[in-house]
């Protein structure tokens, strides 16, 4: 794969935009692909941002609803509810050549995306980054040590390992996997317990780990995902899990506790749900995780009856 391939990323939010600013500072052409009423905004002022990693900067990539022409690699960077729109917005974009990376959290989504466009279909996930839009639109990162992991069982090695090579040029700590479920498995194990008991007490991760109920139900969901994903083939011990998770900031909350604040699910259902579902299916314990459900839907229940 060329180093001037063409990449279009769906979704200008704060992790669409930070990947649109590392491909572009490849050398790439970069599309960014965003909802019809977003476009104007991205064509006329181009798209800030204030990242440790790239920069103080405005870019400029081209901004469209849909995709007319082939991208050699497409990232998918909406959240998880929003694929199915996407999906109508990148079809014509797919050639025969090209690769699909969500980077999406959660489970169900990849077989969807290998359902339709088979062999294409790799897995990314973004880690040790926060990245997030401030009043003004400007995509706002503090961090420094940002990782990303890509893997694919159909997907030749050599051409993420091409993706891997311009992601690198930004300072950015890129792994490459044999299969898909590593790459999901080494963040879903952690973000799974992360985000839900985030969204079920409405506390951020230090009040979590100081408060003794609270943080017996994070011990108890991080050892349910580490069994799903030993069930799935990817051993994580949960005492691992539970280290990292000590080791975050004590502020460190997550995307769907801001949502189930202002009363709507977020990718719950995605992430949270998905764990539930899979662990039912293979036969692992998921009480824990239905907990965190069932706090959380009531918890959206609430807020909308109240406002």
């Amino acid at each position: 794969m060329a180093e001037k391939i063409t990449v279009a990323i769906v979704g200008p939010g704060a992790i669409g935009g930070f990947l649109a600013g590392v491909f572009m500072n490849a050398g790439s052409k970069v599309t960014l692909v965003a909802r019809r009423e977003a476009v104007p905004g991205i064509v006329e002022r181009g798209l800030c941002l204030k990242t440790a990693l790239l920069g103080d900067r405005v870019i400029w990539p081209k901004a469209v609803e849909t995709l007319e022409e082939a991208s050699d690699v497409i990232c998918l960077a909406t959240k998880v509810t929003e694929l199915p729109a996407a999906l109508s917005q990148i079809r014509k974009g797919v050639g025969q050549d090209t690769i699909i990376i969500p980077f999406q959290n959660g489970l169900e989504h990849v077989d969807l995306l290998q359902k339709e466009f088979g062999n294409r279909v790799a897995v990314g996930m973004i880690g040790n980054i926060v990245a997030e839009k401030n009043e003004s639109g400007c995509i706002v990162s503090s961090s420094k040590k940002v990782t990303i992991e890509l893997g694919s069982r159909k997907v030749p090695r050599d051409r993420l390992e091409a993706v891997g090579q311009l992601l690198q040029k930004s300072g950015i700590a890129v792994s490459i996997y044999d299969n898909e479920g590593e790459v999901i498995w080494h963040k879903l194990a952690r973000l799974a317990p992360l985000a839900a008991l985030t969204a079920a007490s409405g506390k951020v991760l230090g009040e979590i780990r100081d408060d003794e109920r609270w943080r017996g139900k994070l011990i108890a969901c991080t050892e349910e995902a580490a069994a799903l994903a030993q069930k799935e083939g990817v051993f994580i011990a949960s005492a691992d899990i539970l280290k990292q998770l000590e080791t975050m900031p004590a502020t460190v909350t997550t995307s769907l506790s801001r949502d189930v604040a202002k009363g709507m699910p977020g990718e719950m259902d995605a992430i949270v749900g998905g764990i539930c579902r899979l662990a039912e299916k293979r036969g692992t314990p998921h009480s824990a995780f239905d907990e965190m459900r069932q706090l959380i839907e009531g918890r959206i229940i609430l807020y909308n009856k109240t406002t």
